[in-house]
């Protein structure tokens, strides 16, 4: 057993939850109190402890946690502070933190009253602490996608886009320059694209541009005072809903890959002259959405999950292309088997899995499958159990990143807005607690009925540890910002500068 702070032992982790659940610090701070690991001299009485508040909520390889602190309502709200939950009642009951980038994972406030001015709300769980900061609370218009966190104007840090069918298919940046303080810039007009988006350099000039649709807007250099040049390069590429960027020939330089309900999977290859038309492989159907880029079968190249199917690279040039089913997807409709996808080897076998959510239905399943074998001919589904009965809505969101900082991957998402469930929105994260995928622990890290679409994660203030920046499909009537459009940051505490 390790002594050590920061002990990996599963009783050393269960020790140090329960002294954490203990030791969150003052209400007027923001932050919980984080103790240094386990001592062993009350192992056994703290480990008994343990157990026994774990014990009756343990199902299907998923431990549902109870809430250890509830708020004072008498705090005041821009500093009050949250011990998530995922038993059904959470701690907001109680009271009154590029989205189709290339998708493989690397070890790379309660409901507000809406009376109340901006805060900043801190919500705490365990080894995960999240600020929640509005990057925007009124955006124009609705239905927004294209999300990408990237450094657009060279300052060193990222910058949000989103796109939307306001004020004619308009494509918005938002200046990052500290967590509550993002400038809305317009990065380009008349897009002709869905929700797919994604920043790449497209020219090799050493500015980001972003592609969307059948267009690609060229940034200038200048992407603060002027708007990037629209350029087409397939006019008959429309209504897009996932856009990935990848080296599918393995020549060195980036394709874009594309798929919706509307087109078929396929994907482009960047001419050297980028504003000349590009050139267009087509793969197989395509469905909604649920594209994403990996290699699943072990053999150097990349390969295409396309929610209920992959395709084999055959060739590892993106000329010959073999399908193959993955066990994943509902036929519900009105947009059967989309998918969100991530691929990741989550039990660290050295192959490949995916974590996969069921994206456009109210009450979907989350779940990762394990690439039996490695070569994605034998796929056993693992579900993310839900901490409560009541269905959820859609989760169009979905990410993969170390949030903890322990050294393995935890699961992302958040409830839809526009395609609700029976409570207002929450923001899930499940904790990768053996680091194998073998047990997951769900936490609730923002509760304050606000929800989010095409969420995207990345280090954005540069700190060390993965932040969150989201925004809206559509809102609904009761959402914390009065039912108005709004993007939204949740600043992750793991590291604090």
């Amino acid at each position: 057993m390790s002594d050590r702070p920061g002990g990996r032992h599963p009783v050393c982790r269960r020790i140090r939850h329960l002294r954490r659940a203990r030791a969150v610090g003052p209400l007027d701070q923001g932050v919980p109190h984080r103790p240094v690991g386990c001592r062993p001299r009350r192992i056994l009485q703290l480990a008994h402890e343990m157990d026994e508040r774990r014990r009756p909520h343990r199902a299907s390889g998923v431990l549902r946690r109870r809430p250890l602190l509830s708020p004072q309502s008498s705090t005041p709200a821009s500093t009050m502070k949250f011990h998530a939950c995922s038993n059904g009642k959470s701690s907001a009951d109680n009271a009154l933190t590029c989205g189709m980038t290339s998708h493989s994972w690397s070890a790379a406030p309660a409901v507000l009253l809406l009376c109340l001015a901006p805060v900043a709300v801190t919500f705490a769980a365990d080894t995960f602490a999240f600020r929640h900061h509005y990057i925007d609370r009124d955006l124009p218009g609705a239905s927004y996608g294209q999300t990408c966190l990237v450094d657009l104007d060279k300052d060193g840090d990222l910058d949000f886009i989103t796109g939307g069918k306001a004020e004619g298919n308009t494509v918005f940046w938002f200046e990052f320059k500290e967590p509550g303080n993002w400038s809305r810039h317009v990065l380009g007009r008349d897009h002709p694209s869905d929700v797919g988006g994604t920043a790449i350099d497209v020219d090799g000039d050493g500015w980001l541009d972003h592609v969307t649709g059948g267009a690609w807007y060229r940034n200038t250099g200048k992407p603060r005072k002027q708007e990037f040049e629209r350029i087409v390069f397939d006019n008959t590429l429309a209504a897009v809903h996932d856009l990935v960027a990848a080296d599918l020939d393995r020549d060195g330089r980036l394709d874009i890959i594309t798929m919706s309900d509307k087109n078929n999977l396929r994907w482009y290859r960047i001419p050297n002259d980028s504003r000349q038309p590009w050139e267009r492989h087509d793969i197989g159907l395509g469905v909604h959405a649920g594209a994403a880029v990996g290699d699943i079968d072990g053999d150097g190249d990349l390969d295409i999950v396309r929610s209920n199917a992959w395709f084999e690279n055959v060739d590892g040039r993106g000329t010959e292309w073999k399908e193959h089913p993955v066990p994943f997807g509902n036929p519900r409709p009105p947009y059967p088997l989309s998918t969100r996808c991530v691929i990741v080897d989550i039990n660290r076998d050295g192959h490949n899995d995916l974590v996969m959510t069921e994206n456009e239905i109210r009450a979907g399943r989350i779940a990762w499958l394990e690439n039996i074998g490695g070569r994605g001919l034998n796929w056993t589904v693992h579900g993310l159990v839900a901490g409560d009965s009541a269905p959820r809505g859609a989760y169009h969101s979905l990410a993969v990143a170390d949030f903890d900082r322990d050294g393995d991957p935890d699961v992302f998402t958040v409830e839809m807005e526009a395609i609700k469930g029976d409570r207002l929105p929450r923001w899930f994260i499940w904790e990768n607690l053996d680091g194998k995928g073998g047990t997951f622990v769900e936490w609730v890290i923002l509760d304050n009925g606000l929800g989010g679409h095409e969420a995207v994660v990345a280090d954005v203030d540069g700190d060390g540890d993965p932040d969150i920046a989201s925004k809206l499909w559509r809102p609904r009537p009761d959402n914390a910002n009065g039912g108005r459009n709004h993007a939204d940051f949740l600043e992750n505490l793991a590291v604090t500068k």
